[in-house]
């Protein structure tokens, strides 16, 4: 609105980008179908809902940890040469096993197949996609085992991530009805790490200030929401702050 003169400058990349990847990665790929059907042969569909529950209305909580704590996690990943994801998603998943006393788990992962090309990020559009992991849980398994085992299959289950949960689901012959492709539990790691870098550059205390007062408050709110998968978790690791919402 200032300055009237001004024209932004035109990026290098566009969402047709996005599309050429996708297609080039399902010509070029592994055999898709033969994969996720051994993956998903015989899986069990995880619930601890009751079957015949309709339209439910789910409350939003949300919960921050300390500096001190997501510093320990942090160090905790680099020590072991594993992702924060791959340790909160195994927390996630080892819940899961305590809640049901299900060792054979599997949940809908959020994924971001967003192009690693020049200005990306500047592209607008939708790059995310839902494709479902499956854990067996081996009794009397500890910890850090169990984490490297998690971190290995997300890094294994990038070569076949862009394919959407619908085309899985045929894939695997799930029959059509009212529920839920695979699974109603969705699991989603969220990190704007453009967001921590534009703080770096600008040091902008009046900025900080203001974000501060809204996590504050989130903190005291509780919402309700309806939503299409019975149970979902976020965590979120933006501005250098943990913290989950369910």
């Amino acid at each position: 609105k200032k300055n009237k003169s001004y024209v932004p400058s035109l990026i290098k990349s566009s969402y047709k980008d996005y599309i050429i990847d996708q297609i080039i990665k399902t010509n070029s790929s592994q055999d898709i179908v033969g994969f996720w059907q051994n993956e998903l042969e015989d899986y069990i569909r995880f619930s601890f809902f009751d079957k015949n529950e309709k339209n439910m209305q789910y409350a939003l909580d949300r919960v921050e940890f300390s500096e001190a704590f997501f510093l320990q996690l942090k160090l905790f990943a680099q020590s072991q040469n594993i992702s924060v994801k791959a340790v909160c998603f195994s927390a996630f998943l080892y819940s899961l096993n305590l809640f049901s006393f299900n060792n054979d788990i599997t949940v809908g992962d959020i994924t971001n197949n967003r192009p690693a090309i020049e200005d990306s990020e500047k592209v607008l559009g939708c790059f995310l996609n839902t494709i479902p992991i499956r854990i067996k849980i081996p009794e009397n398994i500890k910890w850090k085992e169990f984490v490297y085992t998690v971190h290995n299959k997300l890094n294994h289950l990038k070569a076949f991530e862009y394919v959407s949960l619908g085309e899985i689901s045929e894939i695997i012959g799930e029959p059509t009805n009212n529920e839920n492709p695979i699974t109603d539990i969705i699991f989603n790691f969220i990190n704007f790490h453009i967001y921590d870098e534009i703080a770096e550059k600008n040091d902008n205390s009046k900025l900080n200030k203001q974000n501060q007062k809204i996590q504050e408050t989130a903190k005291q709110l509780r919402s309700y929401s309806r939503d299409n998968s019975k149970f979902s978790f976020s965590v979120n690791t933006t501005g250098a702050v943990l913290s989950y919402r369910m």
